[in-house]
């Protein structure tokens, strides 16, 4: 009784849902209203929740309880973030800069009602916005479209939170994709076997929707940013740090592969997906979502940037250069370099170091 109006409060171990935001909603209103909120349970009798309200000569106007409720009378743990409208995501190049043909998938997993449509109603504003009740539901929608990240809880009914990352992260063809996993469960141990499931974070309830926001923009930006840094230095040592091992290792492959081939004219996307031991379907899904690139364009990226670096090197001439990066035009080589990099060969050759 003394936690029921706590928000998202649930048993130590315990199977059963949580509470909610209901009755710590209920609680803010009353408070709101200057009035009291009771509860009294008899476990023959069952349980009583007791409301006191004062009566008003005049009652608020809409737009002084629009204006002041939420900004200064929901007093429970999400307060101040629940229904932050400062947490503007416009102002991160992330949410504005995603081209015509890009839109951001979340796939929200939560068997709370209130919680899920909540953080549905919340991000739907940025992203395109799945909802799946439990992980078994979510694995059918993720065969059907593969999100962009996953925001899971763990305590859920028929497969877990905890599974379900552990089922993403182990299918080669959804590896890729990010799970923040939230749970009310904050003890060290619960904590490990989420991070240890492939849990890209781990958010304890009650949660600030900021931090979440945060944690979902950082995320989705470092693969904006991974791209931004393929297109300008290329493939280096520290490019995918970012990624998980798997990732990482997959698109490590890749990089091999193009270099093995990259004076090869006739290599091309059939050529790659056969070497990379992948379908071109299965092949362009992966690396769209890991470096929001295509086949093509990542083909394209590392021999181009690959050109730049031989050319900063002075050692061949800029139709050497052309052949060993497998054009078998100069010409359609120097049209395609000054397309990527906005700039002709021979300028980044004149440019001083």
């Amino acid at each position: 009784i003394s936690q029921i109006f706590e928000p998202f409060y649930t048993e130590t171990d315990s199977k059963m849902p949580s509470n909610g935001i209901g009755l710590a909603l209920v609680k803010s209103l009353v408070k709101y209203l200057n009035g009291s909120l009771s509860v009294e349970s008899d476990e023959k009798q069952g349980i009583e929740f007791i409301i006191s309200l004062p009566l008003f000569e005049k009652a608020p106007e809409f737009s002084e309880i629009q204006n002041n409720f939420i900004e200064k009378n929901l007093n429970f743990s999400l307060e101040n973030t629940i229904y932050d409208e400062e947490m503007d995501f416009e102002s991160h190049s992330v949410m504005v800069q995603q081209s015509d043909d890009i839109t951001y998938e979340l796939l929200i997993v939560e068997d709370n009602k209130e919680l899920a449509s909540f953080l549905s109603y919340h991000f739907s504003s940025y992203f395109k916005v799945t909802v799946a009740r439990d992980g078994e539901e979510a694995l059918q929608k993720i065969a059907h479209s593969q999100p962009d990240l996953i925001i899971s809880d763990i305590m859920m009914p028929r497969i877990d939170g905890t599974e379900l990352c552990k089922a993403v992260k182990d299918n080669f063809e959804t590896s890729h994709i990010p799970v923040i996993l939230l749970t009310a469960k904050t003890n060290v141990e619960s904590k490990m076997e989420g991070l240890d499931s492939g849990a890209d974070a781990y958010i304890s309830k009650p949660f600030s929707v900021k931090e979440l926001g945060l944690h979902v923009r950082k995320i989705l930006l470092s693969r904006e940013n991974l791209k931004k840094h393929l297109m300008k230095f290329g493939v280096k040592e520290d490019t995918f740090t970012s990624l998980n091992n798997k990732d990482q290792k997959f698109i490590e492959h890749l990089t091999d592969i193009i270099y093995k081939n990259i004076d090869n004219p006739q290599f091309d996307v059939d050529i790659f997906s056969a070497e990379a031991g992948v379908s071109r379907t299965l092949l362009h899904n992966k690396l769209k979502k890991i470096t929001n690139l295509s086949t093509t364009e990542f083909i394209r990226t590392i021999k181009l940037t690959e050109a730049k670096k031989m050319i900063l090197t002075n050692e061949y001439s800029i139709s050497e250069i052309a052949y060993k990066v497998g054009f078998n035009d100069p010409a359609y080589f120097s049209r395609s370099f000054k397309k990527y990099f906005k700039v002709s060969p021979s300028e980044i050759r004149d440019v001083p170091n």
